[in-house]
């Protein structure tokens, strides 16, 4: 991906043992595979060799790849303590595919996610978010957290599992959504969530780039109202 679109920036959605050789290539530099050990070492630098020519002089560049990712909730119950998670599964970007001429946006971990306790007990609090986004230019997008626009799944020691699926108020605000490779995806969401007779209060940020993207079929842009 990085090497196609001639983006040192996109090499941050490689895994990090092909980082670094991802970031030589690009540089033709081949002392910069030193700083690896062993045959990570060899395949980097017989990588350079290799590649580094034909990829020519012309470089892009991604701002939105080299910013710190953001993937933050913050759950608040009254009388209780809020709970603040903080997940770097965003770190290596988001891969956007086209789904009944919607972009699916699946904000968790490139390699997925472990199934969330759906009881109380004593694990760690964790979030994920699943969005349907419109295509389009106009911004900021407002999408409601429900079933279908933006899905959020929440896990909570005291709680267990609660998702917007069962019924949720509040949205998630996208400031800036790019479809491209490297494009910008960034903004926050408040709400609340119930569990039985509690009210859980939840507000958040993200913020990452997009890796990859497979093309929005073209009848999708005969649709006015996005939908197909």
């Amino acid at each position: 991906m990085a090497w196609a679109a001639r983006d040192a920036s996109l090499c941050r959605a490689a895994p990090v043992s092909a980082r670094g050789r991802c970031e030589a290539v690009l540089s033709g530099d081949v002392a910069r595979c030193a700083r690896l050990r062993g045959g990570d070492r060899v395949r980097c630098e017989a990588a350079v060799r290799r590649y580094a020519d034909a990829l020519g002089e012309e470089r892009q560049r991604s701002p939105a790849a080299e910013e710190e990712a953001v993937f933050q909730l913050t759950a608040t119950e009254e009388g209780h303590d809020a709970v603040t998670v903080e997940r770097d599964a965003l770190d290596r970007g988001v891969t956007l595919t086209p789904r009944a001429c919607r972009w699916a946006v699946r904000l968790m971990r490139p390699t997925g996610e472990l199934p969330a306790p759906l009881s109380p007990g004593a694990f760690a609090p964790t979030f994920s978010l699943e969005l349907a986004v419109p295509p389009g230019d106009a911004r900021p997008i407002t999408l409601p957290l429900n079933a279908s626009d933006a899905v959020l799944s929440l896990a909570l020691p005291r709680h267990g599992g609660l998702t917007s699926v069962s019924g949720a108020e509040g949205s998630l605000q996208l400031d800036a959504f790019e479809p491209r490779r490297g494009g910008a995806i960034a903004g926050s969401f408040s709400g609340t969530l119930r569990r039985g007779d509690a009210t859980i209060r939840i507000e958040g940020r993200i913020s990452t780039f997009v890796r990859d993207l497979e093309p929005m079929p073209a009848r999708c842009a005969e649709s006015p109202a996005g939908g197909g």
